[in-house]
């Protein structure tokens, strides 16, 4: 760790800086200097500016062969190396012929209705069963459930209010009057003010 730090200087706080000056998320900003400290143990005691095209290739053929590293991962890697040398070094030539490795397509596992039914009934917390119910009923990831306000809710118009999803992007999906009673039996309990679920009760209960 101390020849990275030694080699880059504030490399990963300029880094994340110019990350939230365009607005990535938390998520994207902890991802991008994962892959960035790997790069950088690489090539050490070099520094990223001192390097070619090839030495940026060499990194990638070593994740591939030696680390076994999913296309998916690979993928991040060079986003995140191309946004090192292109925002931050203005050096687009570097990465601009980095060959992408081929994704690989799978099926997604889709669970049957009895399937799903069976996992929300298993939840024998109220709390944690609506949460199971909105992830499934409204179509949300598990950071969206969580990050939902009161406010979020449209019981009026029947719809939800994601705000700050995937890609930073607000979206709105459907609220079913299934999911509109069991909130409302939900609020009556919990009472939420900040946030739907709160507080370390959701994980203690």
């Amino acid at each position: 760790m101390e020849t990275v730090q030694t080699t880059t200087g504030g490399l990963f706080d300029v880094l994340a800086q110019e990350m939230r000056l365009r607005n990535y998320s938390p998520k994207t900003i902890k991802a991008y200097k994962s892959c960035i400290r790997g790069f950088v143990r690489f090539i050490s005691p070099r520094h990223p500016r001192d390097l070619q095209d090839e030495n940026i290739r060499s990194y990638l053929v070593h994740l591939i062969d030696e680390k076994k590293s999913s296309s998916a991962t690979v993928h991040q890697v060079i986003n995140a190396i191309r946004f090192l040398y292109v925002e931050l070094y203005h050096r687009s030539f570097a990465v601009g012929t980095l060959p992408r490795p081929r994704r690989q397509k799978r099926l997604p596992v889709i669970l049957s209705q009895g399937e799903v039914r069976s996992i929300i009934e298993a939840a024998d917390n109220p709390k944690h069963r609506l949460l199971l119910m909105l992830t499934y009923s409204a179509g949300l990831r598990l950071g969206e459930v969580l990050r939902l306000r009161p406010e979020d809710i449209d019981s009026n118009r029947n719809c939800i209010h994601i705000k700050f999803g995937k890609g930073m992007k607000d979206r709105y999906t459907v609220l079913s009057p299934t999911l509109l009673s069991e909130l409302r039996e939900y609020w009556k309990v919990y009472h939420p003010k900040k946030y739907v679920f709160e507080g370390q009760a959701l994980q203690s209960e």
